[in-house]
């Protein structure tokens, strides 16, 4: 389904980090990103301004299972916890929600979103078992997840399972917090840090050597032991310091002649 893009300069509510709150920012323009991840058309990119303080916004949106553009992101100035652009889109939504539970104190729905995140990291990597459980086992199986973060994200299923049924016990706070940290981290190691490494590694390639071959480095060459006498073929260097010696001496009587 396409969306229908909103006017270049339709204003939008966001976040502003000098206004330390909401605040409708006006937008100076937008543009669409091409298609990059499986879930559909690119993010709507729009640069805004506060109109409170003046500061300079730029904000995303993907477009929403709805129907509808999500809610604007903002992604600069960035904040502290901003996720890669290696991550998929509607990935990095689902997390900013998760966010947002957690701002707004509902940690029981932080838990929730969390394993909606887990869930959707599985379909974007074609880990289709089921129930969840085994879809992350799938993962680990295909190289995707190593033990650890296999580990890590059973323990974050649980505690979605735990959120998304009525036990009478609600979801704590720092349980909460984790959980988020260590989904956002899954997402970076499965995401982030393949793209990144390889392109430190083709910088790498590219670079030239620290250092030249030694064979190449100046004055590392041993100094020749022998010297040569035109017409005779080498000679020792004690015999061809004692002929130098001797031709001194002769120059010497020449001129004395003279």
């Amino acid at each position: 389904m396409t969306l229908e893009l909103p006017h270049p300069t339709a204003p939008v509510v966001v976040h502003c980090p000098e206004c330390d709150k909401p605040v409708i920012a006006s937008a100076a323009g937008r543009v669409l990103e091409p298609d990059t991840d499986v879930w559909g058309p690119g993010d709507l990119v729009t640069l805004a301004q506060c109109t409170g303080c003046g500061r300079a916004l730029v904000v995303t949106q993907s477009d929403g299972l709805e129907g509808r553009w999500s809610d604007p992101v903002r992604v600069y100035p960035p904040t502290g916890d901003q996720l890669s652009f290696s991550v998929p889109s509607k990935l990095r939504d689902e997390c900013e929600e998760a966010r947002r539970c957690f701002t707004s104190k509902a940690f029981t729905a932080t838990a929730v979103m969390v394993r909606r995140v887990l869930e959707g990291l599985c379909l974007d990597q074609g880990a289709t078992a089921k129930p969840l459980m085994n879809a992350l086992k799938q993962l680990a199986a295909d190289g995707k997840l190593d033990g650890r973060l296999l580990e890590w994200a059973q323990e974050l299923r649980g505690l979605g399972n735990h959120g998304a049924h009525h036990t009478g016990v609600p979801v704590q706070r720092q349980d909460a917090y984790d959980a988020l940290l260590l989904t956002e981290a899954i997402l970076t190691y499965v995401y982030a840090l393949p793209t990144q490494f390889e392109a430190f590694r083709r910088r790498r390639a590219a670079e030239p050597p620290l250092l030249p071959p030694l064979t190449s480095i100046p004055g590392q060459q041993a100094p020749p032991t022998t010297a040569t006498i035109p017409g005779d073929g080498p000679a020792p260097a004690s015999q061809a310091h004692q002929t130098e010696r001797g031709a001194a001496g002769t120059h010497r009587e020449s001129g004395q002649i003279r």
